[in-house]
């Protein structure tokens, strides 16, 4: 059964949509496979916590009687440090921790002294492992604790272990390290502080009093990429719309050829004398006419219609009378005189 034509057009209008519309639906469905080989979701690692820590030493120098300094104790950054002048040093260690997110905070901390030289180290636990802990959830905590810097009492291992090897070992130095555990919910780390103490010749040097970090705890999630969703969507449009339009114009439509400029010239002068047929009916006689005019004229005359048929090479032209036509020729492009 045949369609319906709903749509009647121009060929070459018709046969240029169809194309647009056959390119524009290949494009789309190209862009469409693309979109759908991508993956709609990805892993990325996503930061859930953030958070800080410091450890700060301090120390406090309690001196002799001594004309240098008119004072009674030294705090850091106040004079240089001079062992025969030295009484006691008190040092003391702070930590601070703080996350973005509140729970339960528990940790340990311990204090060790490393006596250290360019040959060798030896390590002495000053305060053994101690646990804190939040009494409720929480996002920070801290804790304070003293310790003192007993600067002879380690010379007189170095010199004893210096006297047993024959070595007089360089450099020395003892690295006062609290080793601080933390456990806050997704926070899991190790931080250790060291203060270094230097024992060369007769001055102390006493370094490195603060140290802070930074960190962020991240875990891999899922994300949707919104992006390929909506690209997928946008082109299955573009592929259905393609589709449809191209079906309408394939199934509902048709093309006309369009009048070329002879004939909608002689139409538009002579549209009421003028009669489209197939085929011209075989005649007796023939005659040939010079103008259009002409033709008009034996047509008013005789009170005949002028027939017209499309050829290969324009248009023929007759006003037909008892058995004999009078017949004119136009061709394609000339103009009718």
């Amino acid at each position: 059964m045949r369609m319906p034509k709903l749509l009647r057009i121009p060929s070459d209008l018709r046969n240029f949509l169809i194309l647009i519309l056959s390119v524009i639906l290949v494009i789309s469905m190209i862009f469409t496979s693309l979109a759908f080989s991508q993956k709609t979701t990805v892993k990325r690692s996503i930061p859930v916590v953030t958070y800080w820590e410091s450890g700060d030493f301090d120390y406090l120098i309690h001196l002799k009687n001594n004309s240098l300094y008119e004072k009674p104790t030294l705090e850091p950054g106040e004079g240089v440090i001079f062992k025969r002048l030295v009484e006691s040093i008190n040092a003391s260690f702070t930590y601070k921790f703080w996350c973005n997110r509140s729970s339960t905070i528990a940790g340990s901390y311990g204090l060790i002294a490393v006596l250290s030289t360019d040959l060798w180290e030896k390590e002495y636990t000053l305060l053994p492992t101690t646990t804190f802990s939040s009494e409720e959830p929480a996002n920070n905590i801290s804790f304070r604790i003293e310790f003192p810097i007993n600067f002879s009492k380690f010379e007189e291992i170095l010199s004893k272990i210096n006297s047993e090897t024959g070595v007089v070992a360089r450099n020395p130095r003892i690295i006062y390290r609290c080793v601080v555990s933390i456990d806050a919910g997704k926070v899991k780390n190790v931080f250790a502080p060291e203060l270094n103490v230097t024992l060369s010749g007769d001055i102390i040097g006493i370094e490195n009093l603060h140290s802070h970090r930074k960190g962020v705890v991240k875990e891999s999630k899922v994300v949707q990429k919104e992006d390929v969703k909506a690209s997928r969507g946008l082109f299955l449009i573009l592929d259905i719309i393609s589709i449809l339009a191209l079906s309408f114009l394939l199934l509902f439509s048709e093309g006309i050829a369009e009048e070329n400029k002879t004939l909608k010239l002689i139409r538009r002068r002579y549209s009421d004398l003028l009669v489209e047929v197939k085929n011209l009916p075989a005649l007796e006689k023939k005659t040939k006419v010079n103008t259009l005019d002409d033709l008009i004229k034996l047509s008013d005359i005789l009170g005949k219609p002028i027939f017209y048929r499309k050829s290969a090479r324009g248009y023929q032209l007759a006003v037909i009378d008892d058995g004999t036509g009078y017949f004119l020729f136009v061709e394609e492009g000339e103009s009718p005189q």
